[in-house]
């Protein structure tokens, strides 16, 4: 498209990159999970921290957008065969009719968390949940998988 100041812009057809936020979300789950051994004592070999923060509203909006996609699948779908593959957790969350929500709420509450809790006024990092934050992550994790499965398939 051409503007009258002789611009073009380019509008892509998909700006979210699901592949890489699930990569992203992977490594936070990881992050998570040592930072729970870290505080019990157990270092974990090769901890390298969480993973670079600086996309993670691009990530989170591809997690929505995937659940969006998979929420708007009719609710047989996920009694059919075809759901037959699908992770569990996913399966019962489009059963309900609710991904959408589910997606909303791990993403939500891992903004939280690194805006509240990791900002510049946080305290320290030894007293957080970090087995529910971990949980979050793979939530979101399953959601983005079951989304590009069913994409590969061609349902979504």
């Amino acid at each position: 498209m051409t503007s009258d100041f002789d611009m073009t812009i380019g509008i892509p057809g998909n700006p979210y990159d699901p592949k890489r936020s699930d990569q992203f979300f992977y490594e936070l789950e990881v992050a998570f999970r040592n930072a729970s051994f870290n505080c019990l004592g157990m270092n974990q070999r090769g901890y390298r921290g969480f993973p670079p923060l600086d996309d993670f509203t691009d990530h989170c909006l591809t997690a929505i957008y995937c659940a969006a996609k998979l929420h708007r699948l009719p609710t047989d779908f996920w009694n059919s065969e075809e759901a037959r593959y699908v992770n569990m957790q996913v399966q019962s969350w489009g059963k309900g009719g609710y991904i959408l929500k589910e997606a909303a709420i791990y993403t939500s509450m891992l903004r939280w968390f690194f805006e509240e809790k990791m900002g510049p006024a946080s305290g320290t990092m030894e007293f957080y949940d970090w087995d529910h934050l971990r949980d979050e992550a793979e939530q979101v994790e399953r959601i983005i998988r079951t989304y590009m499965s069913l994409h590969r398939r061609g349902i979504v």
